[in-house]
């Protein structure tokens, strides 16, 4: 059946038939277990039920989200370590996603770890996000998004990694991943670190502009943001005149972080004006103390309260902590950890909190 095009003539029964609860829900069913032989999961990519089951298995829609989400659990290859869900079987869970993206020079293995400064003990978390969340919240799926950054263009593999780095490319890229692993079909919740919180904010522009509607679902489906020392017109560390002249030659993403950048300019205003079509709660956690920077010795904020303060929308809490400290918590019962969990449950009961949604002035 499969290699007769049934795939194809699904989707477009579906399509065609838009408005047929039962006659879509059959269809997804199909699918479901067409999704228990491995060996054809490549044949559904291919014929684009991935984005249409990505689309179904939010809360809108309610009588298929169930059977959607267990055709993408049966195609997730870590999902099949723990079995397939036939007919009999629903996944009950994620309700909603959680992403993270660091910053530059960061990673999903370095910047979400565990602060170091109670001790490395039993408890210490490689990953809070991923240990910590699950726990306390069962019903979320856990992301980090993951991406190569530099000081220096000495670090550059290719001539072409300058044009790929530049914060617009690269956000179409990670959308094109994130549309991949079924983003945009659930509530989501971003967090953001230093120039991560940049390349959010670009993202989700991006994903309003574009025409393809599962990239316009992942700004449709975001309800918050947290956003953690975020430089929204730059940061001064981009003109830092450290010694040994480690940034005489400056990569594409610390020219873009320098104060005054047009690019930010214009991505500012760009978020603004989404953030008055899409109703995005944010929650903005701003460092207070002078990072070290080694091997020279020196002390620098990388990120001024104004910076991080320039959205004019949501909450802000002015943290003693340094840039990197500010993505570690010292564990769960930290504010930084906390703030977050209360503002996923917040996302979790319905629409975002309205004080911390920018809104329209009233006209007088």
């Amino acid at each position: 059946m499969v290699q007769n095009g049934i795939l194809v003539a699904l989707w477009r029964v579906v399509h065609m038939f838009n408005k047929e609860a039962a006659l879509k829900a059959l269809c997804v069913n199909i699918i479901v277990n067409i999704s228990l032989f491995s060996q054809l999961h490549h044949q559904i990519f291919q014929s684009g039920w991935i984005g249409l089951l990505a689309e179904f298995f939010g809360p809108q829609h309610a009588s298929l989200n169930l059977a959607a989400g267990k055709a993408l659990a049966n195609m997730d290859q870590n999902s099949r370590k723990c079995g397939v869900y036939d007919r009999s079987v629903y996944l009950l869970h994620p309700f909603m996603d959680v992403i993270f993206v660091h910053g530059l020079l960061g990673g999903v293995g370095w910047t979400w770890r565990q602060s170091e400064l109670l001790g490395m003990n039993s408890d210490y978390s490689e990953c809070w996000p991923r240990d910590w969340l699950p726990a306390d919240i069962p019903d979320l799926r856990i992301l980090g998004v993951d991406y190569a950054t530099s000081l220096s263009h000495w670090k550059s593999r290719c001539p072409d990694d300058a044009r790929r780095s530049a914060i617009n490319s690269r956000a179409d890229q990670i959308l094109l991943s994130l549309k991949l692993a079924g983003v945009g079909g659930r509530p989501i919740v971003w967090v953001g670190h230093s120039m991560g919180g940049l390349l959010l904010k670009q993202l989700l522009v991006n994903a309003s502009k574009s025409t393809d509607p599962e990239l316009q679902n992942i700004v449709r489906n975001t309800k918050a943001l947290l956003m953690l020392s975020v430089p929204h017109d730059g940061s001064s560390v981009a003109t830092l005149n450290l010694p040994a002249r480690f940034l005489l030659l400056p990569s594409v993403e610390v020219e873009e972080l320098r104060k005054g950048s047009n690019i930010l300019d214009n991505l500012n205003l760009e978020f603004k004006n989404l953030l008055l079509k899409f109703p995005i709660a944010i929650v903005s956690l701003v460092e207070t103390k002078a990072t070290l920077v080694q091997p020279w010795g020196i002390e620098f904020k990388f990120v001024e309260p104004n910076s991080a303060d320039l959205l004019s929308a949501g909450e802000v809490h002015y943290l003693p902590v340094d840039h990197f400290e500010i993505c570690k918590p010292l564990n769960r019962n930290s504010f930084i950890y906390q703030r977050l969990i209360k503002l996923i449950l917040g996302v979790r009961v319905g629409s975002p909190p309205k004080d911390l949604v920018l809104t329209l002035p009233e006209h007088k």
